[in-house]
């Protein structure tokens, strides 16, 4: 791994230990075993370097979810959202670090147009991703934007789960109960 790699991966650990705003370039330059100077000379700025750190750790819990789902998908549409749904649930303790510094990071996003747009764009590579699995597990193709919004209802949830999670983790519902929730929410008549 090379220096511009350890610092990143030092600003995920740091970011993970200390939050977003605390923690700082001394910390993260000890953590990789650097010298200060090397975060201006890769990336201009800490900032720059919290930015590429907490978008990895997005994208690489990310990919750990979707990787549980690989293999052969489900032939119901339900037990697909279920395995889903259960990959998502048993990442959270795995992940609550990277929960934590995406939480914090969501905070500052609003006052970081920089980090805001690095966010959308992370945000959107997801989004591609969930399309990618849900359009080869269904038997018909729905319309594109149908999917796209799924894959955004989705990411919502995600994100309300996780964060919900970090406050109650006893309390989240399992896989099963919440596809049953999400039939429920299907069911309820506007009359």
């Amino acid at each position: 791994m090379d220096q511009r790699d350890r610092l990143i991966e030092a600003a995920i650990r740091c970011l993970q230990r200390r939050g977003y705003a605390h923690t700082t370039t001394r910390e993260i330059v000890a953590e990789a075993g650097a010298h200060l100077p090397a975060v201006n000379y890769y990336f201009g700025s800490k900032d720059e370097l919290l930015r590429l750190a907490v978008t990895r750790a997005l994208r690489d819990w990310t990919k750990a979810v979707l990787a549980a789902l690989e293999g052969t998908p489900a032939e119901d549409p339900r037990e697909e959202l279920r395995r889903a749904m259960s990959a998502f649930l048993e990442s959270l303790p795995k992940s609550r670090d990277s929960v934590v510094a995406a939480a914090e990071v969501f905070a500052q996003a609003p006052r970081s147009t920089e980090l805001a747009a690095l966010l959308d764009q992370e945000y959107q590579a997801a989004r591609e991703l969930i399309v990618q699995h849900i359009t080869a597990t269904v038997s018909e193709r729905p319309p594109a934007p149908d999917v796209q919004a799924l894959a955004m209802v989705l990411q919502a949830l995600f994100d309300g789960l996780a964060m919900q999670w970090l406050v109650e983790p006893q309390r989240l519902p399992d896989a099963e109960q919440l596809v049953r929730a999400l039939d429920l929410m299907c069911s309820v008549r506007d009359d």
